[in-house]
């Protein structure tokens, strides 16, 4: 029961949609920052705390666009506080409409975007360190001209500014899986051969001679889901100024590998899910109720109703501090800074 005057309950019902939908908001702008900070290289180099407090105003004034119409007059006028002893928001439709979408329903599908991109970029940083894992551990080292080992696979990286030239996996092959760079050859053999390479010229005009030396693979080698032939060539570069001689060693790759890259996509997607579950099982009973409110009997939705799935959502306002600390070391970190200072971090 409302005591208190209806321009009282204007201003309660305001700063409670205000608090509520910029609460929400925010968790649009973490979604936003944590999925440039997933897609830019340098966003975390650009990322101030200017630029933080510029979403967070952009947020608060989001938020009182959409809480402060019903103080005037954006509102039912049946709905009088003075009249009815209840102090609701406000039922009028298009305001309902208005405050429902900009408040949830446009967030909550901003926010479900912003996720699945963010679960697809992490799922393919995942799977392409595995590629950088499977590629070749490189171990470069100087030698003169003319000391180039025989006994090891060699690829060129750097000549005094003359280009340098990559593996060339034979076209239409498939890579096979390692560790690191390169095969050891076995006595039986499937051979593929290339012959002649264009010429190039270093950064002093002094000619560079390729010369070709072929990487036999054996097929057998390939005991880890892949049976395809393969064939590199490895060019041999000859500089009158000295060389970068990269050697190329042979691993397998590991199976334990693949499952521990499995394990971190489904980390990802476990933390994705936690925060986008909490989020609307927390919030979307409270929206639904809202926006049919002003469509049915209002004696169709009981007042037990009403408050249950209010105070579900502010629920969320204290789950978030603990899920984000828990999935988030930056979270932890700030928290810990804001309850006990820089002293107990100095002395961990």
């Amino acid at each position: 029961v409302w005591f208190l005057h209806q321009e009282v309950c204007d201003m309660w019902i305001s700063v409670d949609v205000l608090c509520c939908t910029a609460s929400i908001l925010h968790l649009v702008a973490i979604a936003m920052d944590r999925y440039w900070a997933v897609t830019s290289i340098d966003y975390i180099r650009r990322r101030s705390a200017r630029r933080i407090l510029l979403m967070i105003v952009v947020v608060w004034i989001v938020a009182l666009f959409i809480s402060i119409p019903p103080l005037f007059g954006w509102r039912d006028p049946n709905n009088n506080a003075d009249l009815t002893g209840k102090c609701i928001i406000s039922q009028d439709k298009g305001y309902t409409i208005f405050s429902t979408v900009g408040a949830f329903y446009l967030p909550m599908l901003v926010m479900m975007i912003i996720y699945t991109r963010i679960y697809q970029v992490a799922r393919s940083r995942i799977r392409k360190d595995k590629f950088q894992q499977i590629k070749a551990k490189l171990r470069t080292e100087e030698t003169s001209l003319g000391t180039t080992p025989k006994s090891e696979y060699t690829m060129i990286t750097d000549c005094n500014g003359c280009s340098t030239p990559d593996l060339n996996p034979e076209k239409k092959k498939r890579r096979a899986p390692f560790k690191s760079y390169g095969c050891s050859p076995r006595p039986e053999r499937k051979k593929n051969r290339n012959t002649k390479v264009p010429g190039d010229t270093n950064g002093l005009n002094s000619p560079t001679i390729q010369k070709l030396r072929q990487l036999q693979v054996d097929p057998d080698l390939y005991t880890n889901g892949c049976s395809d032939d393969a064939s590199f060539v490895l060019p041999e570069t000859e500089c009158t100024n000295g060389n970068r001689v990269c050697t190329i060693e042979n691993a397998p790759y590991s199976k334990s590998r693949e499952k521990l890259e499995l394990k971190r996509e489904r980390k990802a997607a476990r933390t994705l899910a936690i925060i986008t579950g909490a989020f609307l099982i927390c919030w979307l009973p409270f929206f639904i109720i809202a926006v049919i409110g002003p469509f049915v009997n209002p004696e169709s939705i009981p007042d037990f109703a009403r408050s249950f799935v209010l105070w579900l959502g502010y629920f969320n306002s204290l789950l978030n501090p603990i899920i984000y600390t828990i999935f988030s070391p930056e979270f932890r970190s700030a928290f810990q800074k804001i309850l006990f200072g820089k002293y107990r971090r100095g002395h961990r």
